[in-house]
């Protein structure tokens, strides 16, 4: 194992300002291993990218930890993307949805082991949206995914209230998605969601069979639900089972590149939970294979 040290980038914001108390176990533990590591605390918005390439350019470190959500992690892929680097995922946040598609880690000490000689790295897909930067795990394009995270303040429960909430007041939207050379599929949607993951929305299971180093991405489209009993269906299925694809609305496909067409001037979009204002109303998004490096026990 490298003499260099391990970084460790703490969002203290993470899940409402749980984010510090929810990591103290695994920085215990550590500390308790007498293994050479800093801790850097974030305090604004894309912080954890700057603090990640300060750390590539120093050479002191030889792995980054990201300690909060599915947004941490985020920033600090950013700064590894077709680097050396790895980085090990400390899942601290409302969601953590990217971390369920890798190899489970329960306790402190398996962080730390993941850390030691025991531990190996694993390459990852991530995806390019045109003009904007990456997304590790997913991003939804419609207003409903958008509305639910804006409302959603707190842990997993917080997404569930904030999507039964709007569920049935939300007014499906028209787009247009090319998925690589095929021909566009117009019409409209009550979500579009593109994801690297299995999960999404603290706990979804929206694409179940995603794989995060196919080299490709995964799309569910779920049209037009009239009826709010078939939305309900839906919704309950997507969280419960991930078997929303049984349903004649719900269209699932793969791709290495999709591009999506608004009747809108612009777009909001939900890369890895964050909010993000687009200016126009047309988006690209294409997968980099392999990109990542992440650190996880063998």
């Amino acid at each position: 194992m490298s003499k260099k040290k391990v970084l460790v980038i703490v969002n203290p914001q993470a899940n409402t300002g749980k984010g510090r108390v929810e990591l103290q176990p695994f920085l215990k533990t550590l500390s308790d291993s007498n293994m050479g590591h800093d801790v850097r605390e974030t305090t604004r918005p894309k912080e954890a990218t700057l603090l990640a390439q300060e750390a590539i350019q120093s050479k002191d470190y030889w792995c980054i930890v990201a300690g909060g959500g599915d947004g941490t992690v985020n920033e600090v892929a950013s700064a590894l993307v077709d680097t050396n680097m790895p980085m090990l995922i400390v899942p601290a946040g409302r969601g953590n949805d990217f971390a369920r598609s890798l190899p489970e880690l329960e306790m402190p000490a398996d962080y730390i082991r993941a850390l030691s000689e025991e531990g190996v790295d694993v390459s990852v897909d991530v995806a390019m949206i045109e003009s904007l930067g990456i997304f590790v795990n997913s991003v939804g394009i419609d207003d409903f995914a958008v509305t639910v995270t804006k409302e959603a303040h707190g842990g997993e429960l917080a997404y569930l209230w904030a999507s039964l909430r709007n569920l049935f007041s939300y007014k499906d939207q028209y787009y247009e998605i090319t998925l690589d050379e095929q021909s566009p599929i117009g019409g409209k949607f009550l979500m579009i969601a593109i994801m690297n993951g299995r999960e999404t929305g603290g706990g979804f299971k929206i694409t179940p069979s995603a794989k995060i180093n196919d080299g490709l991405l995964d799309v569910c489209l779920i049209g037009e639900m009239p009826r709010k009993r078939t939305r309900l269906r839906c919704l309950a299925l997507a969280r419960l089972t991930g078997t929303h694809d049984t349903l004649k609305e719900v269209v699932m496909k793969q791709a290495k590149k999709i591009h999506i067409h608004t009747l809108n001037d612009s777009l909001t979009l939900q890369p890895d939970g964050e909010l993000v204002h687009f200016p126009f109303g047309d988006v690209t998004i294409t997968v980099k294979h392999n990109a990542l490096r992440i650190r996880t026990l063998g």
